[in-house]
């Protein structure tokens, strides 16, 4: 009995105005393999079904539980955090979208590499992603994501773009601890345990599909990467004009965070925070010669020329 409770996975859901596809969602976690996990869902104000759908889960299965508080209104990253802190004594925390499916393995595939890496030390803070199909709002048309996904130099590429989806991670309680409270700096959740987890822990990755994330007119993975021109140019200019200075702050949060929870500063965030302090042709032959660089070649690019043309600058210059 105590080993059940201990092998039982929080799902933690954000949800707001998710009417149109949180059925099928919801639907999907309850037909996992898996049985044993608690769903526990934080409403951040929806103004159409979305609650009246919560509610009548709630009433048919008992492991799915609404979220109460006077908060109010979070926003994606704030509402996850605050589910996070709330569900610190989970072994194993799993982070779903309002709008995705889940294939019918994904629990039990997560927990199974999730508890191969920690191989009973539970002191490691590890994360565990999987690929993922991306699909339209009919859930037709289905693409792998990571076909060929490069394995090396984690931790530096993390540090300087993050492709790790939340939707598709488990969390184990040790960097859970670490991570509650996320800074704002982080921009998200997902970047904020991948970072972690790659620089002081454990970082795993599934090559097998495990859910279909759909892309559609509302949700948040679309509105933040609208391919229109001014979007694209408005996300450059915030780029070069806040982003390194953005990442010195978080590094700064970061170290604290490691210091409260006396983890000793890792050897890459000491490699990372010196090339921070670097600027034009040196910062880009650091970057090289230590690995850091991002998720595709365009954004590798634009990573070198934010470098180049950055000064350092203190704190005390931060945006206003």
């Amino acid at each position: 009995m105590v080993e059940e409770m201990e092998d039982t996975v929080a799902i933690l859901m954000a949800t707001y105005n998710g009417a149109k596809y949180i059925e099928e969602q919801i639907q999907s976690i309850i037909n996992q393999t898996y049985k044993n996990w608690q769903l526990f869902i934080r409403d951040d104000g929806s103004s159409d079904e979305t609650l009246k759908i919560i509610k009548n889960f709630t009433n048919i299965d008992h492991r799915i539980h609404k979220i109460t508080d006077n908060l109010g209104n979070l926003g994606p990253c704030l509402n996850f955090n605050e589910l996070i802190k709330t569900h610190l004594e989970y072994k194993y925390i799993m982070f779903a979208d309002q709008d995705d499916v889940w294939l019918e393995n994904k629990i039990m595939i997560s927990v199974n590499k999730i508890k191969n890496l920690e191989n009973f030390n539970y002191n490691i803070p590890v994360l565990v992603y999987s690929n993922y199909y991306i699909s339209n709002s009919s859930l037709k048309y289905k693409t792998i994501v990571y076909k060929n996904l490069n394995q090396k130099h984690l931790s530096e590429r993390l540090l300087v773009h993050s492709w790790v989806m939340g939707c598709t991670s488990i969390i184990n309680s040790s960097l859970a601890h670490i991570a509650v409270d996320i800074p704002k700096e982080a921009e998200n959740h997902d970047n904020w345990l991948a970072i972690l987890a790659a620089a002081i822990g454990e970082i795993g990755y599934v090559k097998e599909t495990t859910m279909i994330h759909r892309i559609h007119e509302d949700n948040v993975t679309k509105n933040n990467n609208t391919n229109t021109l001014v979007n694209r140019l408005d996300r450059v200019r915030k780029m070069f004009l806040f982003g390194l200075l953005e990442k010195r702050k978080l590094m700064q949060k970061l170290n604290i965070r490691l210091t409260e929870t006396e983890f000793e500063q890792p050897l890459v965030i000491k490699k990372y925070q010196k090339l921070l302090d670097l600027k034009g042709i040196h910062s880009i032959l650091y970057a090289r010669n230590n690995h850091f660089y991002a998720f595709t070649k365009k954004r590798t690019f634009l990573f070198y020329i934010q470098l180049f043309f950055s000064k350092k600058r203190g704190l005390e210059n931060a945006k206003r």
